[in-house]
């Protein structure tokens, strides 16, 4: 009555699983292993690093990748930071900063996600907040204070030290002469 269906589906599986850790993109740009670059690098491309660079990688948007034979002193900034080299530096990352095993940094790392693989050299702070992660573009303006007194900024206290109010100063605070008051005072009684 019931008859079994010679045809049964059998389930796909699927070949051996690609590494869980990303490699650098293939169609990134290279600078190849005898190259040394003075200055300031920035683009739209996906980049390789394979030589020696000093100054700073700008490629906020993109993937930057240290590799083995990389000797970078530069701050990096990339979408996601990956060092196989030596970089001292600090590394910005947007999305993540993995630092593989053959890979040392001497530098601090901002980003959402850091991975330190076994056997890697690290020397520095991590901060791991999102809000952190994006550097600015440019330094931000101090915003200005409120005047004090004559129209002017109102003085900056360094941090842990007490400012006294305007209430706690006594009311004849404004009649007190200053030294150089005092001086011309002094010097005009000699006479």
């Amino acid at each position: 009555m019931w008859k079994k269906n010679e045809e049964t589906p059998q389930p796909v599986t699927a070949g051996p699983r690609p590494a869980a850790r990303p490699q650098a993109p293939s169609q990134a740009s290279v600078i190849g292993a005898s190259i040394r670059i003075k200055g300031d690098l920035t683009g739209q491309e996906d980049l390789l690093l394979q030589g020696q660079l000093e100054g700073e990688v700008r490629l906020k948007s993109n993937n930057v990748t240290v590799g083995k034979a990389g000797r970078i002193r530069a701050d990096i900034y990339g979408r996601s930071v990956y060092v196989e080299g030596e970089v001292k530096g600090h590394l910005f990352g947007e999305q993540e900063v993995v630092i593989r095993a053959s890979g040392k940094v001497q530098g601090d790392i901002v980003s959402p996600r850091v991975v330190l693989e076994n056997g890697s050299n690290f020397k520095g702070s991590i901060d791991m907040e999102p809000a952190a992660a994006a550097p600015p573009e440019a330094p931000a303006k101090p915003k200005k204070a409120a005047s004090a007194g004559a129209g002017g900024p109102a003085p900056v206290q360094p941090a842990g030290t007490a400012q006294p109010t305007p209430s706690a100063q006594p009311d004849n605070a404004a009649e007190k002469p200053t030294a150089a008051q005092e001086a011309a005072s002094a010097a005009g009684n000699r006479q």
